[in-house]
């Protein structure tokens, strides 16, 4: 259902919302993410002009398995 939500708002212009979506859930949910996957995630926060001080995305380092 979430995955989907957030295709959803992909539909609709809406990827750097779609992304923060994902990442709140995986924070949220303590989910365990491996280092090429923090370091995709990183790239694409970066490139869509997120600040990795704020939001999700400072805690999603704490999760690397």
């Amino acid at each position: 259902m979430l995955l989907q939500g957030a295709l959803d708002y992909v539909g609709y212009s809406e990827e750097g919302l779609a992304f923060e979506i994902l990442c709140d859930h995986i924070c949220e949910y303590d989910v365990s993410i491996s280092d090429e996957e923090y370091d995709e995630a990183v790239q694409l926060a970066l490139d869509m002009g997120f600040s990795l001080e704020e939001g999700s995305f400072k805690h999603l380092k704490s999760l690397k398995s």
